[in-house]
Parts: C-alpha cells; sequence; structure tokens
C-alpha cells in the first residue's frame, strides 16, 4: 500500500480553490485506509486503539482466524498473539504470577496454596505451558510427611511426599517444584512433567521413604477438557497436625510457552 501521488505532492492550502476540495479529501481518505488496512465504505464496529490526552494506551487485536503469513506481521489467531519472521511464533505469555506468602501450620487436609485458571483454548492441540512453585518450610516433624501435589482441571497430575525420618525436627530449608504441561494432539488429552529439588542437603530428608533422594522426577498423561476454562492448582497436606509441621508458599509463574 502507498500514498497516492497526488497527496504526496500537493497539499490544500489557503490557494485551494472549491472545485479541488472533494478530490483532495477523497486522496486523504484513500491514504489513511491504505496506512492502516482500513476498508473503505465498511462500518468498523470497534476501534483498533485506545487513546487518551497522553497519546496510544492500547492496541485491540481482534481475532483473525488465522495466523501472520508474511514476515513483520503480528496478529491474534485465537487466544494466541503470533508473529511472523520467517516462520509463525507464538507469542510467549505469562498466564499467572503470585509473590504472596501464605503460612500453613497444623492441617493435615489438602490446602489450596496456589491456584490460576488456564483459559479453555490456551493449549489448542499442540501448546504448551511451564511453571514453578516456590515453597519454605519452616519445619517438619521427625516421622512426619508433607504432599505437594499439583492438578489441572480436578485430576492430580502427581503428589510425592517429603518425608523427614532423621530422627529430629528438621528446620529452614525451600523446595522448587518446577512443572510442564502440554497437549498431545488433542484438546482433551495431555502430557506432564514435574520436579521437585530440595534446598538444603543437610537436612537428611527424602522424598517417598527413599534414602538421599534430594530430586524427583515424574511424568504422566491426562485427559482433560482444555477447551474450557480449568483450574490448574498447587496443594499441600500434612501427615500430622502440628505447629511445628509448617510450609511458606513463597510465589509462583506460569507462563505459555507456545
Amino acid at each position: 500500500m502507498s500514498l497516492p501521488t497526488q497527496l504526496k505532492t500537493t497539499r490544500m492550502t489557503d490557494a485551494t480553490t472549491g472545485d479541488q476540495i472533494d478530490n483532495q479529501v477523497a486522496n486523504l481518505e484513500t491514504a489513511i485506509c491504505d496506512m492502516f488496512g482500513v476498508p473503505i465504505d465498511t462500518d468498523i464496529a470497534n476501534a483498533g486503539f485506545l487513546w487518551d490526552a497522553t497519546g496510544l494506551k492500547k492496541t485491540i487485536f481482534q481475532d483473525n482466524a488465522a495466523d501472520p503469513n508474511a514476515v513483520g506481521q503480528i496478529a491474534r489467531n485465537g487466544k494466541i498473539l503470533k508473529f511472523h519472521d520467517g516462520g509463525v511464533r507464538s507469542i510467549p505469555l505469562s498466564l499467572a504470577g503470585d509473590a504472596v506468602e501464605s503460612v500453613v501450620h497444623s492441617t493435615a487436609s489438602p490446602q489450596t496454596l496456589y491456584s490460576a485458571t488456564i483459559l479453555g483454548g490456551t493449549l489448542g492441540t499442540t501448546g504448551m505451558i511451564d511453571g514453578y512453585v516456590d515453597l519454605f518450610i519452616n519445619s517438619i516433624l521427625n516421622g512426619s510427611n508433607l504432599t505437594i501435589a499439583l492438578s489441572y482441571g480436578g485430576q492430580t497430575l502427581t503428589g510425592p511426599q517429603l518425608s523427614n525420618a532423621t530422627g529430629s525436627t528438621q528446620s529452614n530449608f525451600g523446595i522448587r517444584a518446577n512443572f510442564r504441561l502440554g497437549a498431545r494432539n488433542s484438546a482433551t488429552a495431555q502430557r506432564w512433567s514435574a520436579s521437585f529439588q530440595i534446598g538444603a542437603e543437610g537436612a537428611a530428608l527424602n522424598w517417598g521413604g527413599v534414602s538421599n533422594l534430594w530430586n524427583v522426577h515424574r511424568m504422566g498423561f491426562l485427559t482433560v477438557d482444555s477447551t474450557i476454562d480449568q483450574i490448574l492448582a498447587v496443594t499441600t497436606t500434612w501427615s500430622a497436625a502440628s505447629v511445628s509441621n509448617s510450609v511458606n508458599s513463597e510465589g509462583f509463574e506460569i507462563h505459555r510457552l507456545r
């Protein structure tokens, strides 16, 4: 698209005569439509931009219902914003995150530390999300277990137990859980992987009763309808209620990778 030659070489001035105005205005209309890709003689129901006195505040991408098809284009296809740089790339997106601490004391029933709504259509048939959650164990009694569970759409991905068989209370160490959830060429079938790490080897703890196991890795499959909104949650459950069994949630983040 290019500006009309007449508009590039002439402009309306005090010398413009009345019989020239219609043509000049028509040239201006054509130029504006060419530059912004706006169809002529078509009612536009929604603005593509939001402005105020300070300048441009927002760009509104309507669903293109197709990927961008030329280098340099950005377009929204469904819920996913995509960029063409010689190939079509999904733009990574932060889906949820929180750095607020919450403390669970004396709780032998499942407590949700973090949850996020993964909107329907986010995974599609080939999409993938990635995330982590950080925990801090204030203290865990000898003989106690802490179950850390990840779930999506009400189905548990994994729920390994952190066990203390050291003979004494262990205190003040961190745990990180990393997880990934991806579609299996279907909007109702997913694969997942997760890993959990203990942040202090000095505390002779273990996962699931396996001695000296500082890291645990799991993977598996789900069948959840991802075309509708689903909750991704992190819960903890202590084996015994005690003020000395205490865990802090230290933050989490979820991103869409593609």
